[in-house]
């Protein structure tokens, strides 16, 4: 088993040290303006609830985090593998496939939404707070996992680091999974999973909704939605310097901290995992 507190095999000790390029940062700053329509208070919360809902069956479908209940253990200081809290939850979708493992059980699993919704069937560990969470503003008591599931790249760089910071500061671990990658290879894996996957996915999807074939196969306005919100989500996603970036945000507050790919080619996840030092 690798060194918890070295970097993965993935990780290069000098990306930190890199200034970004001026395409980067004209890049960072166009990106800024460009927001998933599901991110707009505005958005109508129904297209908000299929489009979450189809993720979430996707993922639990593929079992795209199959290796993440097992990964925590390994990794994690049993304290915080009592409480975990999850953010950006949507549906509930990716922990519903994960909490009922036999790795999580025990844990007492809370679900949160900026715009909370509608859950899908949850396991008797689990609970979903009715109230909208703002992540850039969680205050937790008790020493808790506070964990992201394609989650964390809605937020800029400047407030990944906040949160890293301020929650580790506080006591708790921080759990990022991304299955997104700024590269071409993705962009096609969504752009076909968006598009004829929906067309072809939707009478699968759970909870089965008569809105959800009005609006996907009718008037296909899911099919405009959801590929607008895919393709924004992967040039959004995080690059190498920002995993970078956060291991050492990470270090500055005195933690621990790993990088690791939890997936495989067709699935590729990819994860980082902080924890304080003082709490192990």
């Amino acid at each position: 088993m690798a060194d918890k507190g070295m970097p993965s095999a993935t990780d290069n000790p000098q990306t930190s040290n890199q200034k970004p390029s001026c395409a980067d940062k004209a890049c960072n700053i166009a990106l800024h303006f460009v927001k998933e329509l599901e991110d707009l208070p505005g958005f109508p919360p129904l297209l908000r609830q299929m489009q979450t809902e189809y993720i979430g069956w996707m993922v639990r479908f593929f079992r795209v985090y199959r290796r993440i209940p097992a990964l925590s253990r390994e990794y994690l200081p049993a304290k915080f593998l009592q409480k975990w809290q999850d953010t950006g939850s949507g549906s509930g979708g990716p922990i519903a496939a994960l909490a009922g493992s036999p790795e999580w059980q025990s844990i007492a699993i809370t679900l949160s939404d900026l715009y909370p919704q509608e859950a899908c069937k949850l396991p008797p560990n689990c609970r979903y707070e009715p109230k909208p969470t703002d992540a850039l503003h969680l205050k937790l008591e008790t020493p808790h996992t506070i964990s992201f599931f394609n989650a964390f790249h809605h937020f800029t760089l400047q407030e990944q680091s906040n949160i890293i910071s301020s929650q580790l500061k506080a006591g708790h671990a921080v759990f990022v999974a991304e299955i997104l990658q700024p590269n071409l290879l993705s962009f096609l894996r969504i752009l076909l999973a968006t598009t004829i996957g929906q067309v072809l996915f939707c009478p699968l999807v759970t909870p089965f909704r008569w809105k959800r074939i009005l609006f996907t196969w009718l008037l296909p306005v899911n099919l405009l939605t959801v590929t607008w919100d895919g393709l924004v989500s992967v040039l959004k996603s995080p690059r190498r310097r920002d995993y970078a970036l956060w291991k050492q945000q990470a270090e500055q507050t005195g933690s621990r901290c790993i990088v690791l790919d939890a997936g495989n080619l067709f699935l590729p996840v990819k994860l980082f995992i902080a924890w304080p030092v003082s709490e192990t």
